[in-house]
């Protein structure tokens, strides 16, 4: 088969990819993750781009931070290839180990965990490669969580491609695919969406000013 006429389908575990590549680094905030998997896979016809991730609640120390969120999946709702995929973000009370101690002090204190993504990510990747929707599948993510669905995609005959997006920040890859792509910086800064975009409705929606 043609290199282009591979079918790829990508899945990006959101807020790992975000603490891994754009966090403190507002400029690349603005991210097309359709763009961004093309960049990635030039060689083959990206079909789909699942994006998992869930909806933040604002902070006493950032209390916009919902709304920026919003502003952001919005915009990234335009793109025609990828589907927002939500989770949801739980706070638990848990006996956690004061900073500094060397888990020697030990404090109860509520801990706000993400839940889903990975669930998620993990049951659309053997869905999707059990059917045989995609000749590839690009997982952004280095979750160790995902080790064993990225197995059985490979197992049903599926090039599983992984990008870490922990690299540039030393972490070794704790998720390994079929092969990798290295992300770097250029790629980022290549994939901004449009600023402004424009919803179907006619509606213009503008990057962020702390995002600049």
């Amino acid at each position: 088969m043609n290199q282009a006429q591979r079918r790829a389908i990508a899945y990006v575990d959101g807020f790992n990819f975000y603490h891994g590549a754009m966090k403190g680094q507002p400029a690349l905030k603005w991210l097309d993750y359709q763009a961004l998997s093309e960049l990635l896979l030039d060689r083959c016809r990206v079909l789909h781009v699942n994006y998992y991730t869930a909806r933040v609640n604002d902070r006493p120390n950032d209390p916009g931070q919902s709304q920026r969120q919003d502003v952001y999946l919005r915009a990234l709702a335009t793109r025609p290839k990828i589907e927002i995929v939500y989770g949801v973000f739980r706070t638990n009370r848990k006996v956690v180990p004061v900073a500094g101690t060397k888990g020697q002090q030990l404090v109860r204190a509520d801990v706000t965990e993400e839940k889903g993504s990975d669930v998620n990510l993990a049951t659309d990747l053997t869905w999707d490669a059990s059917h045989g929707l995609m000749d590839v599948a690009l997982v952004l993510s280095n979750d160790f969580d995902l080790q064993r669905p990225i197995a059985r995609a490979i197992d049903a005959g599926v090039e599983v491609v992984v990008v870490n997006p922990h690299r540039s920040a030393g972490q070794k890859p704790s998720v390994r695919g079929s092969t990798t792509r290295n992300l770097r910086l250029w790629h980022l800064r290549q994939a901004q969406l449009p600023d402004p975009v424009t919803d179907a409705a006619g509606r213009s929606i503008s990057r962020p000013p702390t995002w600049a």
